[in-house]
């Protein structure tokens, strides 16, 4: 049961028909917005999976629904975004640093965009961490 439900906990008025039907009604509308509640947490808050960790030339690759911790402490870590396929639309990658931000992320889509621009050169991105949404063609940065 979601904490939604708590809504109706509230003190009945005195007269017993008014309150019996007010009961009633809140009943029907915290039944409501928890279903709505369960729906949206269900659909929007995906649950990531770890990165791999696999080592290429652009170091890490990352996949829509992944996460990745690294420790920048020692100079930028180089994070390569695969190729979104329209079934990863709506999803995130999220990168997060372990070292204090001293580096930073190096980023660089493969076969795509990322923030509308194709390129071959990485673009850094913020060192502490980084949320990177997926529209299943490309990618956006969301901090």
């Amino acid at each position: 049961m979601s904490a939604l439900k708590k809504i109706g906990d509230f003190t009945a008025p005195k007269d017993e028909a008014t309150g019996l039907e007010l009961r009633r009604q809140l009943k029907t509308f915290q039944g409501n917005v928890s279903d709505m509640g369960d729906a949206l947490k269900g659909a929007a808050l995906q649950r990531l999976t770890a990165g791999t960790n696999a080592q290429t030339s652009l170091g890490m690759v990352l996949s829509p629904g992944q996460f990745q911790f690294a420790n920048t402490s020692l100079g930028t870590v180089n994070v390569g975004l695969a190729k979104p396929a329209a079934a990863q639309a709506g999803t995130f990658i999220v990168l997060i640093d372990l070292g204090g931000s001293a580096g930073a992320f190096s980023v660089l889509p493969q076969g795509c965009k990322f923030e509308n621009v194709t390129t071959a050169t990485p673009v850094t991105v913020a060192s502490f961490a980084a949320m990177i949404f997926c529209d299943g063609v490309d990618y956006w940065r969301l901090f």
